[in-house]
């Protein structure tokens, strides 16, 4: 989907930079056919000229990506550099752009573990090793990275239980304990602004709670065959709408 190309596009931006324009291609931005890089509207829609571009990036082994030609790109290159010259949380005057340059921060680090005897895996995108040690981080683009509407995309999307569930698996691979989770978030459309979210504490703990019951449960109906319904007879809608 778009919004997922765009997601892996800023992971690039951030974490691989320098293999950007051997990963993506981006379309001219399309106009009333200012100069001579611009396509029309219909053209770019319909045109055989940025079809058979497309076609050949493709073959190329590039994603496409359409954010309103260099310019876009320009703008969503900005907001990764706000991100990355962000101090992250803990008091030591550190940022995203440093802790990425040391030589024990991994990134893009599979990890697999066995849980309730089920095979898990998971892709960590930023381990922070020795600096922030009882963390683990994950890129996010949102379409509107605002606190109230992140926080209802991470009850729809269950990222605290993505959260938890790194966590777990991170520990179990490793025997390092890991109590904090970071998303730093890019907004996937103009203006691209950035936002820092956590979870630790008591949620984090509830998270992991929740992780550990799922798989429990999930391990109990494999092995009976017995599969409850999601709903203990009738239930009213309308609490959360207040």
């Amino acid at each position: 989907s778009p919004g997922i190309k765009k997601g892996s596009m800023l992971d690039c931006l951030i974490l691989t930079p320098h293999l950007f324009y051997e990963t993506f291609a981006i379309p001219p931005g399309w106009d009333v056919k200012s100069g001579p890089n611009k396509w029309t509207m219909s053209e770019a829609i319909r045109g055989k000229e940025p079809t058979e571009w497309k076609q050949a990036q493709e073959k190329a082994g590039k994603t496409v990506v359409k954010i309103g030609g260099e310019e876009g790109l320009d703008n969503m290159k900005l907001a990764a550099n706000r991100i990355l010259n962000c101090e992250l949380p803990g008091g030591n005057h550190v940022t995203l752009k440093k802790l990425l340059q040391s030589p024990k921060v991994q990134t893009q680090q599979m990890i697999t573990w066995k849980m309730e005897g089920i095979e898990c895996k998971a892709l960590i995108d930023i381990d922070p090793g020795d600096t922030m040690p009882s963390a683990l981080m994950d890129l996010k683009g949102a379409a509107w990275p605002d606190p109230a509407k992140f926080e209802w995309d991470a009850l729809k999307y269950g990222l605290d239980f993505q959260a938890g569930f790194y966590c777990i698996g991170y520990e179990a691979a490793t025997e390092i304990p890991k109590t904090r989770f970071l998303w730093p978030v890019i907004g996937n459309q103009r203006p691209w602004l950035p936002a820092f979210y956590k979870l630790v504490g008591d949620e984090m703990q509830q998270a992991k709670e929740r992780v550990m019951e799922t798989f429990r449960r999930y391990k109990e109906c494999v092995e009976t065959n017995k599969w409850p319904g999601l709903t203990d007879g009738w239930q009213q809608l309308g609490g959360k709408w207040k």
